[in-house]
């Protein structure tokens, strides 16, 4: 896919900076090792140099929910040992900030692929675009680990997911081609993006033509075995055109008027303008999208 410079986020764009050098190694290694505890990451395995520094890694990382910390019966009796395990949000926030997706794509989806059945799809994808569906997906879902276990917040990253690729997406319609033909290409992802959408409709006032739209005239076409392409690509033309109408027809309108109004005020001298304008500027836009419809 072309990568088109303002649909793809860049990831120094993306990447938040709340885990340490030592968290974010600490990461690392249980993304590629699976479970580990204190002492093998800091003196077996010399990844952090001291077991006191991988204490502390792994115990900050189970405060951020990052890990799960679970205490198993070690070797001498009446001993235990904590180990710690990758949680989704664990695994998400690795993800978005470590560079995983440079990764063979086989490999993520055996290792990690039961925690995130969403990593399944990523051999379809070009990777900065899953990356970039990914983080807002998961930026939208992470307040949701706190009420509910891993495997319902991996359906809601999902979900959240089906509609981000089309709001990335919507700005060029050569990718939106390319999501059609992944679409095309996997039924059962396709049934997952209709549904969302259709979920979406009934929420989305505005946007609810444009949805309609791709659901009549692109997904009846992606469900036959040999899709007229040339008919999608005339039909993601329609929703194209209707999506920049609807989205930004009011705003552009908006700001011309609200620009002649505030030249007519000051060309006829009532003050400062500043003081007062904002309530007429409001007036103004209520006005606008009133008498503005898609």
């Amino acid at each position: 896919m072309k990568k088109n410079p303002g649909i793809y986020l860049t990831r120094s764009e993306k990447k938040s900076k709340h885990l340490t050098p030592s968290e974010k190694k600490t990461l690392h290694y249980i993304i590629e090792h699976g479970s580990t505890y204190a002492y093998e990451l800091g003196m077996t395995k010399k990844i952090l140099g001291t077991e006191k520094t991988a204490n502390v890694a792994l115990n900050n990382l189970a405060r951020k929910r990052l890990l799960h910390k679970k205490a198993i019966k070690a070797g001498k009796p009446k001993r235990e040992r904590q180990m710690y395990t990758l949680s989704l949000r664990g695994l998400c926030e690795a993800l978005v900030e470590l560079d995983l997706l440079d990764e063979d794509p086989e490999w993520l989806k055996e290792k990690w692929g039961h925690l995130l059945p969403l990593l399944n799809k990523l051999p379809l994808f070009d990777k900065n675009l899953f990356w970039t569906c990914l983080s807002m997906a998961w930026e939208e879902a992470r307040p949701m680990t706190v009420i509910f276990d891993d495997a319902h917040v991996a359906v809601i990253i999902e979900e959240k997911f089906c509609e981000k690729i089309y709001e990335v997406t919507r700005y060029s319609q050569d990718g939106m081609i390319e999501i059609d033909k992944i679409l095309h290409a996997d039924p059962e992802f396709r049934k997952r993006v209709r549904d969302c959408l259709r979920k979406r409709r009934a929420i989305d006032v505005v946007n609810a033509k444009i949805i309609t739209e791709r659901i009549n005239l692109v997904f009846s076409e992606l469900e036959k075995s040999e899709p007229d392409w040339n008919k999608i690509k005339d039909a993601e033309k329609l929703i194209y055109r209707h999506y920049w109408l609807c989205t930004y027809e009011k705003e552009v309108l908006f700001d011309l008027l609200e620009s002649q109004f505030l030249q007519w005020l000051k060309r006829i001298k009532l003050g400062n303008v500043k003081d007062w304008n904002k309530l007429s500027a409001q007036k103004l836009r209520e006005t606008v999208e009133k008498s503005v419809e898609c």
